[in-house]
């Protein structure tokens, strides 16, 4: 898949969305300036891990059903996470578990992860792995209305803004005309009889 022009035009245009939406600090929330240039350049690192993981699972999903890419990738996942768990399980021991933090748990498990996993790379086999990228940016933009219903955060102008040229970029990338992918011929042998 090569980027083209839009594409660079889309890029521009949702970073600097997500820059004003992310700097829309209301006046009630304490954070110096540096934590959060620190902060949005930690969470850059998993965007690219993230990248790598759509490009990867576009060819892993032409390949393999959807269903099979989430149960490798959740056994891979938690195999590499279970020797943390037991080391901070033997220091710290395991908390305190209540009915409040199963819930969380199940949910982180099942939204978060199960759910979301499946529709994506199902979502892969449908479409460019560009276009899926960028329906990412569409986070901030729902982390910005759940924090509103549930925290009463409001955005300012800034904010507002940055949320117009996310869905700018987005719709710029969405209207586009897709070009027609080839199907793929046969993986079988074609034989030609040569007439002598």
């Amino acid at each position: 898949e090569r980027i083209q022009p839009l594409h660079i035009v889309s890029i521009i245009l949702a970073v600097a969305g997500c820059a004003l939406l992310g700097g829309d600090l209301s006046d009630n929330v304490n954070i110096e300036s540096y934590k959060l240039w620190i902060g949005s350049i930690i969470v850059v690192v998993p965007q690219f891990a993230w990248a790598m993981y759509s490009i990867i699972g576009k060819k892993v999903s032409a390949k393999y059903d959807w269903r099979l890419t989430c149960r490798d990738s959740f056994m891979l996942g938690s195999a590499m996470l279970l020797p943390g768990a037991i080391l901070e399980s033997a220091f710290y021991g395991f908390g305190v578990w209540q009915t409040k933090t199963l819930a969380i748990l199940i949910y982180l498990v099942l939204m978060n992860s199960v759910i979301t996993y499946a529709l994506w790379n199902s979502a892969l086999k449908i479409v460019p792995v560009t276009t899926a990228g960028f329906l990412i940016y569409l986070q901030p933009v729902s982390g910005a209305i759940i924090s509103y219903v549930l925290f009463e955060e409001k955005l300012n102008s800034l904010g507002l803004l940055g949320t117009g040229l996310i869905f700018v970029a987005l719709i710029l990338i969405l209207s586009r005309k897709q070009k027609k992918i080839p199907e793929l011929k046969s993986l079988e042998p074609e034989f030609v009889v040569v007439n002598r």
